[in-house]
């Protein structure tokens, strides 16, 4: 199972505007990093996605949560048995002259 995350962390790096990965278990120990995803606090990720989950009056947990900083969107996607982080270069426009 190890080198099949390997495998899908490794592709997920080879998309052009990705800078990171990290995949967590449901009690937020990381199973694995790569790139910019291996500075991300595993557990504080985990902590994050189950926050969110807070603010649905239903308690669902949400389909994704980005969190946008200048440089970067942190996209953060809990599923039933990981939680799956990825770490994405923001495009910013061309200033106008």
């Amino acid at each position: 199972m190890e080198q099949k995350l390997d495998a899908v962390m490794d592709e997920m790096m080879q998309v052009s505007d990705v800078r990171g990965v990290l995949m967590t278990d449901r009690t937020g120990m990381c199973l694995g990093s790569r790139g910019e995803g291996e500075k991300l606090n595993a557990g504080g990720i985990d902590r994050m996605a189950k926050i969110a989950a807070t603010l649905d009056a239903d308690g669902q947990l949400p389909r994704i949560m980005v969190v946008e900083g200048e440089n970067s969107l942190i996209m953060i996607q809990q599923k039933e048995n990981f939680v799956l982080t990825l770490v994405k270069e923001v495009i910013t426009a061309v200033p106008s002259n």
